[in-house]
């Protein structure tokens, strides 16, 4: 058997023992048939390598960071539609939000008050 041959066998093995599945470029690729792969004579602008290995973990990655950037972006729309009150069904029964802060001013004023007057009998 040719050196070169005998090798390919053993690095074969050691792939195959570390759970990559092998492939040849030629007839059956597929980098995502399996979490591993790795592909016989791929090739490259400088010429085949005899070895080309693909991971999920390189997909994922980018599945990651793309879904990152898609959740940013959806954050931001959501925010927008929210502030344009236009999030959920308006009730025309609802009050207006001008006069629901002028109505909590005035709770929390009252409130403020209260205490105001609780601490100056306490000091008697």
């Amino acid at each position: 058997m040719h050196p070169e041959a005998k090798a390919r066998q053993i690095i074969d093995k050691k792939l195959t023992d570390s759970g990559w599945l092998l492939q040849d470029y030629k007839s059956e690729f597929n980098p995502a048939a399996s979490l591993g792969v790795a592909v016989r004579e791929f090739p490259t602008d400088s010429g085949p390598v005899d070895y080309m290995l693909f991971s999920v973990c390189d997909k994922l990655e980018q599945t990651i960071d793309q879904t990152l950037a898609l959740s940013a972006s959806l954050r931001q729309s959501i925010l927008k539609k929210a502030f344009e009150g236009r999030l959920v069904p308006q009730d025309l029964n609802d009050e207006p939000a001008e006069k629901l802060l002028e109505r909590i001013k005035a709770e929390k004023a009252a409130i403020l008050a209260k205490q105001k007057q609780t601490r100056k009998r306490g000091r008697k």
